[in-house]
C-alpha cells in the first residue's frame, strides 16, 4: 500500500470534497484546521494518519481553547477532523477512524441583557393610565419587572394568589407564583405594583 505523507493525504481529501461541491472558503478553513492538527501532532512525533482519539480530543478541546478559539469557532475544526479521518478510512489509508467519538462543542447561550431601572420605569408608565386597559397593562408590566416573573407565571395568577403578609413589621402584599416545574414562590409585590393593584 502507498505510504501517504500528511500533505498528500490532506490535499487528496480536499480535492475529494471539492469534487463534492464544497466551497473554496470551506476548503481553506479545513486546510488550516488540518495544518494546525498536523503541527500539534508533530510535537509528539506523530503523523496525521497516526493520530489517536485522545490526541484528537486534546487538540479540539484544551489545545484550541488555549489558543483562544471559542466553542462556536471550533465547529469547523471538528468537522474537518471527522471528515478527513472518515475519508482516510474509506480510502483504506487507515483501518479505523480515531475521530468517531468527537462531538461538536455546545456553544454557551449568551446571557440575556438586563433592562435599566430608568427604561423599566419608562416602560411601566407607558400605558394610558386614564383607561382600565392602560392600568391593567401597567400593572402586568410592574409585576413582570418588579417580581421577576416569567410570562407564564404572570398569566396563571389569580386574585387568590395575592395575600397580605407582615414583613419586618410592615404590611405588604405578597404574590404566590407557580412557574416552571410546578415550583411555588412567595414574592413581595413592589410598592408601585401594589399601588396599581389596589386602583
Amino acid at each position: 500500500t502507498k505510504h501517504w505523507t500528511d500533505a498528500e493525504a490532506i490535499d487528496a481529501w480536499l480535492e475529494y470534497i471539492r469534487g463534492r461541491g464544497r466551497s473554496d472558503r470551506t476548503i481553506e478553513a479545513y486546510r488550516m484546521a488540518l495544518r494546525r492538527l498536523h503541527s500539534f501532532l508533530q510535537q509528539d512525533g506523530l503523523a496525521l494518519i497516526d493520530a489517536r482519539p485522545n490526541e484528537l480530543e486534546l487538540f479540539t478541546g484544551i489545545h484550541l481553547h488555549r489558543l483562544g478559539v471559542v466553542a462556536r469557532s471550533r465547529v469547523p475544526y471538528i468537522s474537518a477532523v471527522r471528515g478527513f479521518f472518515a475519508w482516510a478510512k474509506s480510502a483504506g489509508i487507515i483501518a479505523r477512524s480515531p475521530a468517531g467519538e468527537l462531538t461538536h462543542p455546545v456553544a454557551a447561550k449568551p446571557l440575556p441583557n438586563t433592562i435599566s431601572l430608568e427604561n423599566a420605569e419608562r416602560l411601566m408608565w407607558a400605558p394610558d393610565m386614564s383607561s382600565f386597559i392602560g392600568i391593567r397593562d401597567a400593572t402586568m408590566l410592574a409585576m413582570l419587572i418588579g417580581c421577576g416573573l416569567r410570562v407564564s407565571g404572570l398569566v396563571n395568577l389569580n386574585e387568590g394568589d395575592l395575600m397580605p403578609m407582615q414583613i419586618e413589621r410592615t404590611a405588604r402584599l405578597v404574590v404566590r407564583v407557580t412557574e416552571k416545574g410546578a415550583k411555588e414562590r412567595m414574592i413581595p409585590v413592589p410598592k408601585e405594583a401594589e399601588m396599581l393593584l389596589r386602583v
